[in-house]
């Protein structure tokens, strides 16, 4: 809401802010071998902790500067077993794809292209096990309008690493942790405080189907109907 008063100067008390939901397939998947049947067939690692980005490759998801502060974390005790998982399509999908730039970042250094993998394309199914197989969500975006991954990661009961005062932590809420997207060594150390910190990562965990459960199609739709509803009578 506070984007939409800022750059088209309309008033708050005319603008009505409705999320989304996540598909019912996306929930917690705990066996061991299905896990391990989707790092496989993905080219995963079978024992390292994953961090994950989903969605496209335009330059507002700011990758390159994810792929920087994930460099960092290389460096250190906590990030030893980290694997960085980009998943999404590689086309710009009505976006600007710098995906070869991306692409080249993530592998012009040795250490970075051992521990980096691109998937392309996840179906829902598999996706759902990548959640819940994650240490977290990484998703750097410097906007976004609302943050459907991040919904479907916590429905997994899997935290989200996000730029503050975004749609994304608004939508993550309580099992999320805030950086500032243009501070790469402010990303690293978010990044590396789940890592290490195995109690914060249980807290974000433990917050995440609380979070999860405010958002919803059902309440998608009751909510559009209130703001209709609201129209019609100040009509």
């Amino acid at each position: 809401k506070r984007e939409i008063i800022d750059y088209l100067k309309i008033s708050a008390d005319k603008i009505e802010v409705i999320g989304e939901g996540a598909d019912s397939i996306f929930k917690r998947v705990e066996e061991t071998a299905v896990r391990q049947g989707v790092r496989r067939k993905y080219g995963l690692s079978s024992d390292a902790r994953l961090l994950v980005y989903v969605g496209g490759f335009a330059p507002h998801k700011n990758l390159i500067r994810l792929l920087d502060a994930f460099e960092q974390i290389l460096h250190t005790p906590a990030g030893a077993d980290v694997q960085l998982v980009f998943v999404g399509e590689p086309a710009g999908g009505g976006f600007h794809s710098v995906y070869k730039e991306i692409v080249e970042r993530a592998m012009s250094t040795k250490r970075l292209a051992e521990r980096v993998r691109f998937t392309g394309y996840v179906c829902d199914g598999d996706l759902a096990v990548l959640y819940s197989d994650a240490l977290a969500l990484a998703l750097p975006s410097l906007s976004e309008g609302f943050g459907l991954p991040a919904l479907e990661a916590i429905s997994c009961g899997t935290p989200v690493l996000a730029a503050h005062d975004g749609a994304v932590m608004e939508v993550a809420g309580a099992a999320g942790l805030a950086f500032d997207p243009f501070d790469v060594r402010d990303i690293a150390k978010t990044i590396e405080s789940i890592a290490r910190d195995k109690t914060l990562e249980r807290r974000l965990r433990a917050c995440a189907e609380a979070e999860a459960a405010r958002n919803s199609w059902s309440g998608a739709a009751e909510l559009t109907l209130d703001a209709l509803e609201s129209c019609r009578r100040s009509t």
